[in-house]
C-alpha cells in the first residue's frame, strides 16, 4: 500500500459516516461509469447543504458593492431606452413564436 493511499484512507475516517457514503458513490460512479451524462445526472440531483455548496464552490466575498459596477452602458442611454429595446425584442420574439 502506497503512503499516499494510508493518508487517504486516515483522511477517510476523519469523514462523517454521510461524507463516508458519498465518497463511496462518487467512486464507485468514477469507477464504473466515468463521467457519463447519467453519472453527472445523479450528481446533479445529490442536496448538498448551503454550506457544503460554499465550500465547494468557494464563491467570492463581495464586501465592496462598487466592485460589482459594469462599465458597457452606453452614458447617453438612459434605462427607460433599454426598457423600450427590451420589450421590442420580447414582442418580436413572442410573434416569431407564433
Amino acid at each position: 500500500m502506497t503512503p499516499q493511499l494510508q493518508q487517504a484512507i486516515h483522511l477517510v475516517h476523519l469523514l462523517s459516516q454521510t461524507e463516508q457514503i458519498e465518497l463511496l458513490r462518487v467512486l464507485s460512479n468514477i469507477i464504473q461509469k466515468p463521467d457519463s451524462l447519467e453519472a453527472q445526472n445523479e450528481r446533479f440531483w445529490v442536496f448538498h447543504s448551503l454550506d457544503q455548496l460554499i465550500q465547494e464552490q468557494k464563491p467570492p466575498v463581495i464586501t465592496d458593492l462598487s466592485s460589482l459596477k459594469l462599465d458597457f452602458w452606453e452614458s447617453d442611454e438612459s434605462g427607460d431606452e433599454f426598457l423600450i429595446f427590451l420589450r421590442r425584442q420580447r414582442t418580436s420574439e413572442a410573434i416569431e413564436m407564433l
